[in-house]
């Protein structure tokens, strides 16, 4: 049965029965018969059939149709609400619901429920969606002008800044505009072209912006401007500070400097070498002593030129201070991958390369040949460069003499048998 119900007929037959009834409001009725009754919604009639020998039943059960949506129209949008007069493609979207038929006058036609289509528009136009439903129906409405066949002087309506609260650098804002006879509408120092009428988000960048708007009449070559000015809030956002000193910009390799700083407005002190490095991090403390080591100093050893980076990060952003310390050529210690060795260039070349046994060999017969040289001096001759080394009281040290010639005479047995070993 249809939506809202109606009159339904009942009609029934027994046998061997004493009394019949049906519930639902129609009652006691004959062994056989029908009745026409009305229904609204889902009913189940039943017949009861009572005899000497026991009951029985029937049972019928009418159904009433759900009620059925009305259509629905969600909307109806045009890509440009104004064109030239001598016409333009524009784009027709739309979007509908419980709908079963859906049309577009002006010519367009039966579309689908939802879609989009191009549309060349010449003059004003209004065009009027509907979307029928089981119920019902609905629709949108959507209208283009086109522009003034004569142009006049250009105006900037307006041009205005929103989202301005607590801006910080690198927030985004809002600018809206609205233009009159302007054909062509720039913005600076950004977006640059935009539309004669809209709006566009912006990143900010500087502490004071001045955006200004030029429409322009290209066919009269008339321009006419708006302006406004986007600062940041001072007080929501501390640009960090830094200071980076070192104690010396030139040393040796190996040789210690000093590094300092002081920060402003900074919850983060980092050093870097220029090999990626960490030489300093407040992070590596724990939150409750970070802050004591905002401003500080630390000592590096030095063994090569190094720029040493200092990243001071805080909520207003965040500042870089760099320092060189340059090496002088002169090197004591050369690093390689092996770790630090003393550099070739440190070590007198002796012009004598040999094993350790060649080399003990070559200082033992140095030491003889001396040996030889003070024994025929001072042995045989008795005497240096003409001075005798006895004078006259020979007779008197005669045993002293004797006794230092046979040590001599031991020392040169002795190294002469080594050499023979």
């Amino acid at each position: 049965m249809p939506y809202g119900g109606g009159n339904v007929t009942l009609s029934w037959s027994t046998k061997n029965a004493t009394s019949v009834s049906i519930n639902n409001g129609v009652g006691t009725v004959g062994a056989s018969g029908s009745k026409t009754v009305n229904v609204s919604a889902n009913t189940t009639f039943t017949l009861t059939a009572k005899g000497t020998g026991g009951n029985d039943t029937c049972v019928v059960t009418i159904k009433v149709e759900a009620k059925k949506p009305a259509g629905k129209c969600d909307f109806l949008n045009v890509s440009k609400s104004v064109v030239k007069p001598s016409g333009e493609t524009i784009t027709l979207t739309w979007k509908t619901q419980n709908a079963t038929s859906v049309s577009i006058n002006n010519g367009v036609g039966t579309v689908a429920a939802s879609g989009s289509k191009n549309v060349f528009v010449n003059g004003p136009t209004t065009f009027v969606l509907t979307a029928t439903g089981a119920t019902g129906s609905d629709t949108c409405t959507v209208s283009v002008t086109t522009e003034p066949v004569h142009t006049e002087t250009p105006r900037c309506d307006y041009l205005r800044a929103s989202n301005l609260e607590n801006l910080k650098r690198g927030d985004t804002i809002t600018l809206s505009w609205n233009t009159t006879n302007a054909d062509h509408v720039t913005i600076d120092p950004r977006p640059g072209s935009v539309s004669v009428n809209g709006s566009e988000q912006v990143t900010i960048y500087d502490d004071v912006t001045t955006f200004t708007l030029r429409a322009r009449n290209l066919s009269e070559n008339t321009e006419s401007t708006c302006t406004v000015t986007v600062r940041i809030d001072k007080e929501s956002e501390k640009t960090p500070r830094c200071d980076l000193e070192v104690s010396k910009t030139r040393v040796n390799k190996g040789d210690k400097v000093t590094l300092s700083w002081d920060t402003n407005y900074a919850d983060r002190v980092r050093i870097r070498d220029d090999r990626g490095n960490t030489i300093f991090d407040t992070n590596d403390y724990s939150s409750s002593k970070r802050h004591q080591y905002l401003d500080g100093e630390i000592d590096v050893i030095i063994n090569r030129t190094t720029e040493f980076t200092l990243n001071a990060i805080g909520d207003g952003g965040s500042r870089t201070c760099r320092v060189e310390v340059k090496t002088d050529d002169l090197a004591v210690y050369e690093k390689r991958d092996q770790g630090y060795v003393i550099a070739l260039t440190q070590v007198p070349y002796t012009g004598f390369e040999a094993g350790p046994f060649l080399t003990f060999l070559f200082y033992a017969m140095l030491t003889l040949w001396a040996l030889f040289i003070a024994y025929v001096l001072v042995i045989k001759k008795g005497s240096i460069l003409g001075f005798s080394l006895y004078g006259a009281g020979q007779n008197a040290g005669a045993t002293a003499d004797a006794a230092n010639r046979k040590k001599v005479e031991a020392l040169v047995a002795k190294y002469s048998g080594l050499n023979r070993n």
